[in-house]
This record gives C-alpha cells, sequence and structure tokens, in this order.
C-alpha cells in the first residue's frame, strides 16, 4: 500500500488525496482462525501490512456510524470511518504474524492482510529525532502569531513527554512514526502548493488542508496509546493551523459582491428618490461605478455557486473536526501531559458590513450590459475611472416623443458572485437647456432666486428640507407642480433623514421637478452637499423656553435636552416637573413668510425642523411648541403665531 498523502486522498475522498490499497482477492471461507487455505486448498494470500501502520479500504455498504468494531485475525479492534465509504484501522503493535482476516460487525467485511512484525531502524530516539525535526522545520516555516505559537508549545510538550517515557512507551512512538512515516512527513510538508495564490487556489488549498485535517485527526483518534495519540494530535494540529490559516484568508477578503451603484444609484433601489438615469441620444455620458461588497457570510451558505458551496463544506468540515480534535487533546491532557493543554479555536466568520469601493479595470472586464429596448442600442461603452456610455435611438428621426424610458440591464461573473441585475433609463431625444432655480421669501413679495443650476454644478443645502423651486427652459421660466401661476413649487424633500453631524457628499443627485408647460419630468443632476445643522445643534444640547407677552420675556425659563436616540426631556424652571418624549426632523420647506408678524416678520432661511410629541399647535403658557425651526442665523423660532413678537402672547426660543 501506498502512503504518500497525496495517493491517500485520492483513495479516501475521490478528490485530489488518496492512499489506494491492494484489492483483496481472497475468497470468503476463511474464518479468521489462522487456517491459510481456503475451501479448494489453495493458499490464501493477503495484503502486505506492518504491525503499527494505518491501513483503510473501500466499504460497498453506505456508514452511518462514526466507529465500528471488528476482528483482525484474533484481535478485537476499532475501525473509524473517515467519509461516506471508507473506514481506517491501525494494524496492533503486537499482532501475530502471517495472514489475518478482518471482519467488520455489521458490515458485509472479509479482507486478508499479510502481517509482518516491524523492526525498528535505528533507536526509538533517533526515529523520534527524525520526526521531531521534520515538525520544527515546519513550525520554522510559520509566520509569527498566536496559532504558530500553539503549534510550537504543543509539540515541545509531546517532545518532554517522549524524553520521560519509559522505553517501551518511547519503542511504541517510534514504531507508529516509522510504519506510517512517508503519510506523517506528508502531512507535516504539504502545503497544497498551486501554481498561483489567486482566491481559488487558495479555496483549493482550504478544501485539501481541512481534507487533511480531517484524515490527521482521525489517526489520532484510532492512535492506540497515549503517547501515539498526543504524536498524530500534533500532527492533526499543524494541519489544523494551516487550514484555519486558509480559511481565515478567504473569509477576511470581500469576496461577495453584492451590488453595483451607478452615480450613487444602486440597482436593487437606492435611498435617493430618483432611481433612473438620464441619458440623450447619440451623447457621451460619464458616471462614476462602485461595487458594494463584504466578507462571506452565513446567508451566502444557500447560495447556487459551486466555489461557494466548496467553502462552505470546507468550512462546515474543519468546525466538526476541530470538535474532535479537542476530544483529543483532552484525553491526551488527562493521560499523557497531566497539564492543561489549550484546546484549538474553531472558524468564524466575520459578518462585516458592506462597503463601497471603485470598480478596476478587472472587475468591469467581468460585466455585460445590455439594454431592454429594441428601439435603443449601446453606441458606446468603455471603462477608465469612470464608465462611458454613449445610447442612440435607433429611429430617432421617426420617434414621435421625446425619450425612451427603458432598462440598462447588467451581469456580473466571478469565481464566487453570478447574479444580474438593472437600472431604470432614460433616453432623450435632444438636449433641452432646463436649470433649476432655488428660491428665498424676502418680507410679501414672490421668492427670490437664491441659486440657478445646471447639470454638473456644485450645491450645498441644509439636510432633510424641502425648497421652493422651479425651471427655466432657454432662460425662461415654465409652469411647475400643478402649474400655479406664482411659477414656484415645493421639491420633495432633499436629503436623508438625520443620522449624525457629518456632512453628507453625494455625486451626481437627481432633483426632478414638473415641467407642467410641456408636460414632462425634468432631473437637473448636480454635486450636492447636504449639512446636517438640526442633528448638530440639537442632538446632545439643549433649547431653552421662556413665556412671554408683546416680546419680553417672562424670566422663568424651562429647559430641553435632545438625547441621540429621538427622545427628550422637558424640566420645568423650578425643577419640580419634568417630561420625557420623542421628536423627529420635519423636511418642511425652507423658506417661511410670517405675514401675521407685520413688522416682526421672520423670513430668514430655516436650516431644520423638528417635531416634539406632547408639543402644542398653539400658544399654551404651561406647555411648550410643536415645532421648532433652526434658523439659517442660527436663531429658534416656532411656526405658530406666538412666535411673531408683537403678539399678547409670545415664545421666546433660545
Amino acid at each position: 500500500m501506498s502512503k504518500t498523502i497525496t495517493q491517500f486522498y485520492r483513495f479516501l475522498f475521490v478528490t485530489i488525496f488518496l492512499i489506494s490499497c491492494s484489492t483483496d482477492e481472497s475468497g470468503s471461507g476463511v474464518d479468521g482462525s489462522g487456517d491459510t487455505n481456503d475451501d479448494s486448498g489453495e493458499p490464501i494470500t493477503g495484503i502486505a501490512v506492518t504491525t503499527s501502520e494505518i491501513i483503510s479500504f473501500e466499504v460497498n455498504t453506505p456508514l452511518r456510524a462514526e466507529e465500528y468494531q471488528g476482528t483482525l485475525g484474533e484481535k478485537n479492534i476499532t475501525l473509524v470511518k473517515v467519509d461516506e465509504s471508507h473506514l481506517m484501522l491501525v494494524v496492533p503493535s503486537d499482532m501475530e504474524e502471517g495472514i489475518s482476516t478482518l471482519k467488520v460487525n455489521g458490515l458485509d467485511v472479509e479482507k486478508h492482510y499479510d502481517v509482518s512484525e516491524l523492526k525498528l531502524n535505528g533507536t526509538a530516539t533517533e526515529t523520534f529525532n527524525d520526526l521531531f525535526s521534520n515538525v520544527t522545520n515546519e513550525i520554522n516555516t510559520f509566520e509569527s502569531s498566536a496559532d504558530s505559537q500553539y503549534v510550537a508549545d504543543y509539540w515541545a510538550q509531546v517532545k518532554a513527554s517522549f524524553d520521560n517515557a519509559s522505553e517501551a512507551e518511547q519503542v511504541k512512538a517510534a514504531l507508529f512514526y516509522q510504519a506510517n512515516k512517508e503519510m506523517i512527513d506528508d502531512f507535516l510538508q504539504d502545503d497544497y502548493t498551486r501554481q498561483s495564490e489567486s482566491d481559488l487556489s487558495i479555496l483549493s488549498k482550504h478544501k485539501l488542508a481541512v481534507l487533511a485535517f480531517g484524515a490527521g485527526v482521525t489517526v489520532a483518534i484510532l492512535s492506540p496509546d497515549p503517547i501515539t495519540k498526543a504524536l498524530a494530535a500534533g500532527v492533526a494540529i499543524i494541519s489544523w493551523k494551516k487550514a484555519k490559516g486558509y480559511l481565515s484568508y478567504l473569509a477576511e477578503k470581500k469576496l461577495r459582491k453584492i451590488n453595483f451603484i451607478f452615480d450613487d444609484l444602486e440597482s436593487d433601489l437606492s435611498r435617493q428618490q430618483l432611481q433612473r438615469l438620464e441619458f440623450t441620444h447619440d451623447v457621451s455620458e460619464s458616471l462614476s461605478l462602485h461595487v458594494k461588497h463584504r466578507t462571506i457570510s452565513s446567508e451566502d451558505q444557500d447560495e447556487a455557486n459551486q466555489n461557494l458551496g466548496t467553502f462552505f463544506e470546507g468550512f462546515n468540515l474543519f468546525n466538526q473536526v476541530v470538535e474532535k480534535l479537542n476530544n483529543v487533546i483532552a484525553y491526551v491532557n488527562e493521560n499523557l501531559f497531566f497539564s492543561n493543554v489549550e484546546q484549538v479555536d474553531d472558524a468564524n466568520l466575520i459578518e462585516d458590513s458592506p462597503i463601497s469601493e471603485s470598480v478596476d479595470n478587472e472587475i468591469y472586464q467581468k460585466m455585460e450590459f445590455s439594454v431592454g429596448s429594441d428601439e435603443v442600442e449601446i453606441a458606446e461603452i468603455s471603462y477608465q475611472d469612470g464608465l462611458k456610455l454613449k445610447f442612440k435611438i435607433n429611429d430617432v428621426e421617426n420617434l414621435n416623443q421625446d425619450f425612451i424610458d427603458t432598462e440598462l440591464n447588467y451581469s456580473y461573473g466571478d469565481d464566487f458572485n453570478d447574479f444580474n441585475s438593472s437600472f431604470d433609463i432614460r433616453v432623450n431625444k435632444e438636449t433641452a437647456n432646463y436649470k433649476l432655480q432655488i428660491g428665498k421669501y424676502e418680507g410679501y413679495s414672490n421668492p427670490v432666486v437664491i441659486h440657478t443650476l445646471e447639470n454638473g454644478d456644485d450645491l450645498t443645502l441644509p439636510n432633510y428640507m424641502t425648497h421652493l423651486v422651479r425651471l427655466t427652459l432657454d432662460d425662461v421660466p415654465v409652469l411647475v407642480g400643478n402649474g400655479s401661476e406664482t411659477g414656484w413649487t415645493g421639491s420633495d424633500v432633499i436629503g436623508y433623514y438625520p443620522e449624525s453631524n457629518e456632512d453628507i457628499n453625494i455625486e451626481n443627485y437627481g432633483i426632478t421637478v414638473y415641467d407642467a408647460t410641456n408636460n414632462k419630468e425634468v432631473t437637473i443632476s448636480v454635486n450636492l452637499t447636504l449639512k446636517n445643522y438640526g442633528y448638530n445643534r440639537f442632538v446632545n444640547n439643549s433649547i431653552t423656553i421662556d413665556y412671554g407677552s408683546h416680546g419680553e420675556a417672562e424670566g422663568k425659563p424651562k429647559n430641553i435636552f435632545f438625547y441621540p436616540d429621538g427622545t427628550y426631556k422637558y424640566v420645568s424652571n423650578d425643577g419640580s416637573s419634568s417630561h420625557d418624549g420623542t421628536y423627529n426632523y420635519v423636511g418642511i420647506h425652507s423658506s417661511a413668510s410670517n405675514i401675521q408678524c407685520q413688522e416682526y416678520q421672520t423670513t430668514d432661511f430655516i436650516n431644520s425642523v423638528i417635531q416634539l410629541s406632547g408639543g402644542s399647535d398653539s400658544y399654551y403658557r404651561y406647555r411648550y411648541p410643536k415645532y421648532i425651526m433652526l434658523y439659517e442665523d442660527g436663531t429658534l423660532h416656532t411656526r405658530q403665531s406666538a412666535n411673531c413678537q408683537n403678539r399678547p402672547f409670545t415664545w421666546h426660543l433660545y
């Protein structure tokens, strides 16, 4: 029987490694009693093995138990399942020489072996030192880590136990190594090298290392004596270290691509209010392209990808084998080391959050694109620091509408991913000279323009607010929204619900306004910076409220403190009462005109508005306002008439 690890796995796992055992050609008439002739009188031959040698064989019946009992000649033996169709055993060190028959309880197994007694080639110490030298050489190749130190410390214990063992125990350990030297040395030294270090190559190494780890632990379980069990466990621990290293490499890399982001728009719907990319017939557009990826997680176990399946097969097998190895270590601790050698760690997945990074050319080359309409074709597509796209409308001269709505489909595939998705796109017939304007009230007049914007312009706004907007076409205002003669309408809420005081920067943020004159939606994309003024002013801070009359404060302030979790605490001026409640941000118009206030009107730009549970919609002396507005100049106001300082009852906020 060949004992190389490569041959071993080719036989045992029908994958990469096998140890092939010779086929037993003997008949079935031998009862194990020592009779070396079959029923016809012909001499029986058996597969040549030595004492202390590990042997394995295939059975025709699916194996259900982890261990089986049987006999080899007159000896009772234990056999260990390696996989669903292979068993492993060790020939007893005191086995008699000659032909012996193997039988397994409950299985139709009868095999013949020609056993010879193994003699040491040198002294027990010389043989063990040969093993320890191979182990030390292998440990010296490891990087500096806690796992490497663990392996070194374990083998130091094995060496000390051997040096202190009786001569008989030393001989047992040496015979076990000599009988299985080629297999054990391959376990120690094989790094499963491939021609490259690609992720797929590491996956192959991971799989082979886990299989070697499993076989090594099986050998440890079979080892009959504490000294040989400790030795075999040490070999398995080296395989554990290698398998864990490959697994950790794969588990820490962000191999799972879960989405692609085109100009801040995710194909499975981003939080941006506009879910469409806009193009113009025969005009090239450049888009930023990012990939959203993460590490392999437990939710990937049901994916159809074959390599993910291989990863999880190895991952799950690794943890199963770790449990068995730790049982062996516990036995060795109790019966040999008389100490507390730590058990080995199992494997865990990181389960981190996805991150977005710019796509490189390698990822782009694995993407394919198509368009969902026969009326549109992709005329140009390339990638260099961004995706360059040009669409053409096939029969643009006869198109009786201004645009075509369709989808940009894409697919992506690599060793660990295979998925497809799409983006809604609009291909406009021609470029229209639209501009977006943002307005602000001044006194009682119509709004004045404070921003005029074209595609690609920079814009800074307070986060999570609506704004007065209108459109111009060829620099002439058009009716917008519901067609109001004022020429202005309210935008959708621009921005995202505040969650921190950090600015939010978004390239190509689309602000859409309905052109009521030409019956079409128009989107102007800007590079937007959103300021979280409200979060910065309110959260982890307090405001003071006082009551008064005709603009004169009463001088009995009350405080409201705002917490990050959306709750607040209201405390009366003398501390005699308090009230807890919740607050939320409200995306109302950023421009207001309190016409009730006459000469006291407040017309400044509004940066943020919060709404308080328990607040009052109208003035009430012992309550507080429902809405609190933070103005551009940093002052605080309410939406109620009590904000007007010429009234009999007034609120004062600061």
